[in-house]
């Protein structure tokens, strides 16, 4: 487990389990130092990197290797990443975007915008070496709930 993002809005940290580990269920786990157990929030083989938003309510997290190959961790993964957006509550799943991965800083690293509007990633080009902030607006969360 790694790649921890503490939380804005409870005592707590999400971590990925990455794909790589022997151990499962692998995938986006909350945890929290006062004692209370772990949480699997949404099981992922692939989950790499991870943010929270400001209001706890979604997560998102980068990918290695895309979602929909065979496999776990780098199995297959191509030089690509999928930004994927995760229902905190219901652990629900949303593909935001695909990109390449590669070295450092060639990988995308989500995270929310500040507002909670739009997630920014790096979106690499390995042939060139090219790196750019990619934004990807969210879309509305059903106010139902």
């Amino acid at each position: 487990m790694g790649h921890e993002r503490w939380m804005f809005h409870d005592l707590g940290a999400l971590v990925c389990a990455y794909g790589e580990g022997e151990a499962g269920p692998r995938g986006l786990y909350a945890l929290h130092p006062d004692g209370r157990p772990a949480r699997l929030v949404s099981a992922g083989e692939r989950d790499w990197h991870c943010d929270i938003s400001r209001d706890g309510r979604r997560a998102v997290v980068d990918t290695s290797g895309p979602l929909d190959a065979p496999g776990r961790g780098w199995q297959n993964a191509g030089q690509v990443s999928d930004v994927v957006l995760v229902d905190i509550a219901t652990g629900a799943r949303t593909l935001l975007a695909r990109t390449a991965a590669d070295r450092h800083p060639r990988h995308p690293h989500p995270v929310f915008t500040p507002d909670g509007t739009a997630v920014l990633h790096n979106h690499g080009d390995p042939s060139t070496g090219e790196v750019a902030v990619a934004r990807v607006p969210l879309p509305r969360e059903d106010s139902s709930r």
